[in-house]
C-alpha cells in the first residue's frame, strides 16, 4: 500500500555517495556531459533508481546525463528505430472496491491498511480516491482521446482482461491498484495468500507470487468462474504474461513496489515487469518502492501533463518530471524518485 512515512534506508541509500563511487565514478573517463546513458541492470541493481544517484558536488545523475533502463541491449537498438509514440486512447483501472461480495448471503469483509505480504491475515487495504484518475480523464477530454475507466465493483478480473485486450494500438493503459510479491510459501499463511499461491507447488514460480488486486480481491475464496476466468480478484503474473497488450505504448502500474519481484540472476526479476513484457507492453512506468499518495498525484500530473498533453515522449515526459520535482523536494528522494520508466 501507498505510505506518506519515508523508508529510512532508501533515504540514507539516495542520501549517500556510495552509489556514485561504485557505479559511476569508475566510468567518468569514457563520459562527456549530457551523453544519454543506456543502463540494462541485472541482479541486485535492478533495485537502483539509477537517476537519484548522489554525486559529491551535490548533484544527482539526473541533472548530467540521460538515461534508458532497458531490459536488454537489443532492445535500445530496437527503439532507435521507432517512430515517435502516438496516443489515442486511454484506459484506467482505480478505486478499486477490494470487499466486493459476489455471494448475496455474504457479507461484505471489511478491510485495513497493513502490511503487503499477505502472509498472515492481512487484506488489500482501499486506496484512497487521491484525485489521479480524474486528472488523467481531464487530460484525455482535454487532448480529444478515448478515456474508459474500470472502478469499484465494476474493476472486476474479468473485465479488465476482456477490455484490455480490445484490438488497437496506440494505447496508455493506467492501472492505479495494489501490485504484490509474495515470499515463498508457508504453512500458516493467511486466507488471501492462500487464495494466491493456491499450492506449495505452484509457489516455486515467482511469477504465480507477483500480480495485481482487483474487485473483490479480499474475499478469502475464489468466486464463481466466468467462462475460462476465475473471477478471484487476483490477477497473478502468469495471466498477465499470456495477455495481448502489443497495442500498449506505455503501461503504468501506480501501486507500491510494481517495479520489484524475485531475482534470477542476470535472467531479470522475475515479477511484474516480466509479465508485462511478456505480454507485449512497449514500456512501463513502475516504482522501486512505496510512494505518498500525494506524491504519486503530483508525479502523474506532471508526467501525463507533459505526454498526452505537450505530447512529448514517455522518456523525455520522464524525465522531465523527475528533474521538477528533484527540484521541489531536494532532499526527500523517497518522495519522487521511486518511479522508474523501463523501455
Amino acid at each position: 500500500s501507498k505510505t506518506e512515512k519515508p523508508d529510512s534506508s532508501i533515504q540514507l541509500v539516495y542520501s549517500d555517495t556510495g552509489l556514485f563511487h561504485n557505479l559511476v565514478r569508475p566510468l567518468l573517463p569514457y563520459l562527456n556531459p549530457g551523453e544519454t546513458l543506456i543502463i540494462s541492470p541485472t541482479h541486485e541493481l535492478q533495485r537502483v533508481a539509477f537517476d537519484l544517484i548522489l554525486f559529491p558536488s551535490g548533484f544527482r545523475l539526473l541533472e548530467k546525463y540521460s538515461t534508458f533502463i532497458v531490459n536488454n541491449s537489443k532492445r535500445y537498438f530496437e527503439l532507435r528505430s521507432e517512430k515517435q509514440e502516438v496516443v489515442k486512447e486511454v484506459l484506467a483501472i482505480g478505486m478499486v472496491d477490494y470487499s466486493t461480495s459476489f455471494f448475496s448471503d455474504e457479507k461484505k469483509v471489511s478491510v485495513y491498511r497493513g502490511p503487503s505480504k499477505l502472509t498472515k491475515n492481512e487484506m488489500f487495504s482501499t486506496l484512497s480516491d487521491s484525485g489521479e484518475i480524474q486528472n488523467l480523464a481531464s487530460l484525455s477530454k482535454k487532448t480529444n482521446l478515448k478515456f474508459t475507466i474500470l472502478s469499484g465493483k465494476k474493476a472486476t478480473k474479468s473485465n479488465f482482461i476482456n477490455l484490455a485486450q480490445t484490438p488497437g494500438y496506440g494505447r496508455v493503459l493506467h492501472i492505479s491498484t495494489h501490485g504484490f510479491t509474495l515470499p515463498e510459501y508457508t504453512d500458516t499463511a493467511g486466507p488471501i495468500y492462500k487464495k494466491v499461491v493456491r499450492s506449495k507447488e505452484r509457489a516455486s514460480n515467482p511469477l504465480a507470487r507477483t500480480g495485481l488486486a482487483f474487485a473483490g480481491a479480499n474475499q478469502p475464496t475464489n468466486m464463481p468462474s466466468n467462462g475460462v476466468i476465475v473471477e478471484n480478484g487476483i490477477l497473478d503474473g502468469n495471466e498477465i504474461s499470456l495477455m495481448k497488450l502489443n497495442g500498449y505504448e506505455l503501461v503504468t502500474l501506480s501501486a507500491c513496489e510494481t517495479g520489484l519481484g524475485s531475482i534470477d540472476g542476470p535472467e531479470g526479476i522475475f515479477g511484474l515487469q516480466r509479465s508485462l513484457k511478456l505480454a507485449g507492453a512497449k514500456r512501463l512506468l513502475l516504482t522501486l518502492w512505496s510512494v505518498p499518495d500525494d506524491a504519486t498525484v503530483e508525479f502523474m500530473k506532471e508526467f501525463y501533463g507533459s505526454y498526452l498533453t505537450k505530447k512529448k515522449s514517455a522518456r523525455e515526459s520522464y524525465q522531465l518530471t523527475l528533474k521538477k520535482l528533484s527540484k521541489q523536494y531536494p532532499d526527500q528522494p523517497w518522495k519522487w524518485g521511486g518511479f522508474v520508466l523501463i523501455d
